[in-house]
């Protein structure tokens, strides 16, 4: 087991925080400073170390964990943290037996939805890591309030009044513009190419929903509403901060609802919301 995720899984300290430790040589194998967090930990050897308000001092006899998955329906009001002095975490609800696990999938606390959680490093590097594209499904309720400025964007036109579309020709309209990606600032406005920190925001696909199944209306996703508000399923392939939010803010539009239901093969299917599965 390596290091860095002894000292995580066994004394929930951040990663930063052990890294630091180990660049100021506070951190001890059989007497030796530690050299690096990729440091691989041997049966018998001796950790000692003073790490904010923790003491370790530990002789090593754990082996590898056997790689455990939990599947949680994430509430609105809860953020994706360890810690946070300002706002409830999903760590609440999970209770004492996951407080070490890694969550994958973070959601903003407006958000809902799935978030997996896992004890091992690996798979959390294998579904976030960006050029695995792992697809991440989400339900959006979103309203639109000016659809002409959508199709001016798209056609390049500046006091060209449309006529109304069908829903289904509207959606078609932006999946196309986001699927080509939109550079979008950090207020979730259209950004210039000179803008240092916005973002180029795209998805992989996006489709009008016109009539819920049985697992949407146990989601509790909003009917759709005609002309006022539109209900899409949108498939991304990354992910960066309040990505969909920030897309539907640079065209006018305001996310209502967001529901994630598929982490890559994996289903929220019907799990009630604030409880947890394996």
């Amino acid at each position: 087991m390596k290091l860095l995720t002894y000292i995580q899984q066994n004394y929930g300290l951040p990663r930063r925080v052990i890294t630091d430790a180990i660049k100021e040589k506070r951190i001890f194998l059989d007497g030796q400073p530690v050299e690096g967090y990729a440091t691989i930990l041997k049966y018998g050897q001796k950790l000692e170390a003073k790490i904010r308000d923790k003491t370790i001092n530990d002789t090593i006899t754990q082996t590898e964990p056997e790689t455990d998955i939990v599947f949680f329906h994430k509430p609105v009001g809860y953020v994706c943290s360890k810690q946070d002095k300002h706002n409830k975490t999903i760590y609440r609800l999970l209770g004492d037996q996951y407080k070490n696990y890694y969550y994958i999938g973070r959601l903003d606390k407006e958000s809902r939805g799935l978030v997996m959680l896992t004890n091992d490093p690996k798979v959390v590097h294998q579904y976030e890591h960006p050029r695995h594209k792992i697809e991440k499904e989400y339900i959006v309720t979103v309203k639109v309030r000016d659809q002409d400025f959508v199709k001016r964007l798209i056609e390049g036109t500046k006091d060209i009044r449309h006529k109304q579309d069908s829903q289904e020709d509207f959606i078609a309209l932006v999946s196309k513009l986001f699927m080509k990606g939109l550079l979008v600032d950090e207020d979730g406005k259209l950004a210039k190419k000179t803008h240092t920190s916005a973002d180029l925001l795209r998805i992989q696909s996006m489709e009008l929903v016109n009539a819920l199944d049985s697992q949407l209306r146990f989601l509790k996703i909003q009917e759709p509403e005609q002309g006022k508000y539109f209900v899409v399923r949108m498939i991304l392939n990354e992910g960066k901060k309040r990505h969909i939010r920030r897309l539907w803010s640079a065209i006018g539009g305001e996310v209502v609802d967001l529901v994630r239901v598929r982490i890559g093969e994996y289903s929220i299917d019907k799990l009630p919301e604030g409880e947890q599965r394996k």
